[in-house]
């Protein structure tokens, strides 16, 4: 299969409030020919990445109430990702009316097309806007429009254009050699930390990831596990583990030296990590109950929570992400991350620590947790005792990684002790 045709294929199966990208990608790459299987995953999310958009555009010469067929939405959606962001309108245009299924759609297709070609002749800054300023915001990143509106209420309109603009980026993957790999890695690249290095060959990094060589990761993620610190020797817990990404980074820092326990309470995602405990060949424990109610009879030197969450901070890895976003949905979230907190914290020694950290960069998802767990214990979080890597992102008594084009991975963190 072309990938263009799988685009098309692809995006009338896709709603990107329902489906998994990642998923569903992933499962449609592997029916087209290798030599094309970069330029489909490539364009798949671009037009996620911009779908509001396009949708904005496809509807600029259409009446009111008049609706799209989903094979047609497929088509233009993918006519109008390459006329406005790759190729030469005239003859993106021309090939993609031979798309159409049925005969008599081709006109209506060629008259969508070339009616926007008209309007806009070609050019996103041609593209007229909605009157209302954060309406404008929200269709020009394809953003929904109350998460627009929270960021502007939180920082401005500006600064939420500087995080919407990051967010739209690629993000560089880095990596980390498995030191406990049957088979040596091939690669050779640049180390930017200790233990980490950037990916100078593509191909043979996808490759040694899904053998269990190297991990494959944003190097943001890392942070958290430089916040806990591990040391050798030591009892650990990672309360919420699957799929093992973190698990993994703590194990490999300290060469497997540790008492490492990681514990999932749904079970497919369990298997998973399963799966990737034996690839990586790990030598860990693990158990599947509710984070909130572990056995509390075993103590640990500290617990580490990588807490379900909005997942804000990966949107530019997972652009499907925003538009599964519900602001209503906050307050479950705070509810379970406070519960896990406080249940980990629990489980922990004399002088023990517990990392708490998120994927978002929304400050409900870790001010309120702060506040509320000093507020319920003896716990404090502290930042006076913490990596220089991670000092540029202190606020208040916890770190906040607001995505930038520097770094488009946002990310939020504790350290909690007793003072």
């Amino acid at each position: 299969m072309d990938s263009r045709k799988a685009v098309i294929e692809f995006l009338e199966g896709f709603n990107p409030a329902k489906n998994n990208l990642s998923d569903m990608r992933e499962k449609y790459i592997l029916n087209i020919n290798e030599k094309e299987r970069g330029k489909f995953y490539n364009d798949i999310t671009q037009v996620v990445r911009n779908y509001l958009l396009l949708d904005y555009m496809m509807r600029i010469p259409l009446k009111k109430k008049q609706n799209v067929t989903r094979n047609n939405r497929a088509v233009i959606f993918a006519a109008l990702n390459e006329i406005f962001f790759s190729s030469k309108p005239e003859y993106v245009v021309n090939e993609y009316v031979s798309y159409a299924k049925q005969k008599r759609e081709k006109g209506f297709i060629n008259w969508i097309l070339r009616s926007i070609l008209r309007e806009t002749n070609g050019k996103l800054e041609n593209v007229k806007p909605p009157n209302n300023k954060i309406r404008e915001i929200s269709i020009k990143y394809s953003f929904p429009v109350d998460f627009t509106v929270k960021l502007s209420e939180e920082f401005n309109k500006k600064k939420t254009i500087k995080i919407f603009t990051a967010l739209m980026q690629e993000v560089p993957s880095v990596f980390m050699v498995n030191k406990f790999s049957k088979s040596r890695s091939e690669l050779n690249c640049k180390e930017i930390l200790p233990d980490v290095h950037s990916v100078c060959d593509n191909k043979i990094a996808q490759k040694e990831n899904k053998e269990g060589k190297i991990l494959l990761f944003e190097k943001a993620s890392l942070f958290p596990v430089y916040l806990l610190n591990a040391r050798e020797n030591e009892k650990i817990l990672d309360l919420t583990a699957a799929p093992g990404n973190k698990s993994f980074m703590i194990y490999n820092l300290v060469n497997g030296k540790i008492d490492l326990t990681l514990n999932e309470l749904n079970k497919e995602r369990l298997k998973v990590m399963e799966h990737n405990i034996k690839k990586w060949n790990m030598d860990v424990q693990l158990t599947n109950y509710n984070g909130k109610n572990f056995p509390k009879e075993e103590k640990f030197d500290a617990v580490f929570i990588d807490a379900p969450c909005t997942n804000t901070g990966v949107i530019a890895k997972r652009p499907d992400v925003k538009y599964k976003l519900k602001m209503s949905n906050i307050e479950r979230l705070n509810k379970l991350q406070i519960e896990l907190v406080l249940s980990g914290l629990e489980l922990l020694k004399e002088n023990g620590r517990l990392v708490f950290s998120v994927c978002s960069f929304l400050s409900e998802e870790i001010k309120e947790i702060v506040n509320e767990v000093e507020k319920r214990t003896e716990f404090k979080a502290i930042v006076d005792d913490i990596p220089n890597l991670l000092t540029p992102f202190i606020e208040d008594n916890y770190i906040r990684i607001i995505p930038t084009k520097k770094n488009p991975i946002g990310f939020e963190m504790a350290l909690f002790q007793k003072k």
